[in-house]
């Protein structure tokens, strides 16, 4: 089984977090969120399809999420125009980092 931590995934999920845990406001817009919600979804879907196509084993879904997860961060990062880049990076990064093993 795998786990995932908290996810951040829309503006009002944003302010709760803001309000109740952490006292900052990140600066992101709902086209950030977008881009996130794209990244892990799209790895998970990635890494699931590798699984039913017999190319992975189950164990390793969760290293290939993580894989998927870094090649965004890396693309997030090289990508000047975007101007939150650090914060959708930052996010990438904690979703990979909460995820957990069992």
């Amino acid at each position: 089984m795998i786990g995932f931590g908290n996810i951040l995934s829309s503006m009002e999920e944003l302010s709760i977090e803001a309000e109740n845990a952490t006292g900052i406001y990140r600066n992101l817009n709902e086209k950030d969120f977008e881009n996130f919600n794209s990244s892990y979804i799209n790895a998970i879907i990635c890494s699931i399809n590798l699984f039913l196509s017999n190319k992975i084993n189950f164990e390793q879904i969760y290293q290939y999420i993580e894989f998927f997860i870094n090649k965004d961060i890396l693309s997030v990062l090289k990508n000047k125009e975007k101007d939150n880049r650090l914060e959708v990076s930052k996010l990438l990064f904690e979703f990979k980092n909460e995820m957990v093993l069992f």
